[in-house]
């Protein structure tokens, strides 16, 4: 009876070993598993779902999250209208669910698509825009151009009156916000 105890008592330690060991491991890859999740991640896994966003400028915008890419996110804010956050602008996000997307897994075509794309979309619209920036400041116009690090405002709200309207050149990372104007 005693051999019998001895292997039960040694039985019992190696499965609370095995299971602590697990426990660590599960932890452990947990932890990683977290560190490789980006923002886009965040919010490709709550499209649809109402958030709160605070901008660098101050800003808050309240809405529901539609369309993301890589760095950029687009909120129906809560007067219905469409709201570009460039990610670089965004200080912090509640309202968010516990999910996010599997940064291995293959995205969709329009999750890779930049700020960019998503800003020649407007420039095509030819629409007038409110832009507001990292500063504060906010500007209405058409957005012009696009380039690799900057966007070209019209202020005057008018393409082709080129005598009279006054182009600004933005860094896209001073972009806080747009929205229709």
């Amino acid at each position: 009876m005693r051999w019998d105890a001895l292997f039960a008592d040694l039985e019992a330690q190696w499965e609370a070993a095995e299971a602590a060991e697990l426990s660590a491991e599960v932890a452990d890859r947990s932890r990683r598993e977290a560190a490789r999740l980006r923002l886009v991640d965040r919010l490709a896994a709550n499209v649809g779902v109402a958030a709160t966003t605070r901008l660098v400028n101050g800003d808050v915008v309240v809405g529901e999250i539609t369309s993301y890419g890589p760095d950029w996110a687009l909120v129906l804010d809560e007067t219905a209208r469409s709201v570009l956050l460039p990610a670089a602008s965004i200080l912090w996000v509640t309202g968010l669910g516990r999910m996010s997307a599997d940064p291995s897994r293959p995205a969709n075509v329009e999750s890779k698509l930049d700020l960019r794309f998503a800003l020649r979309r407007l420039v095509r619209d030819r629409g007038d825009v409110l832009i507001s920036f990292i500063d504060g400041t906010r500007v209405t116009g058409s957005l012009v151009r696009v380039g690799a690090d900057f966007v070209e405002v019209s202020e005057s709200g008018s393409r082709t009156d080129v005598v009279r309207r006054t182009v600004r050149t933005v860094p896209l990372t001073a972009l806080a916000f747009l929205r229709p104007a």
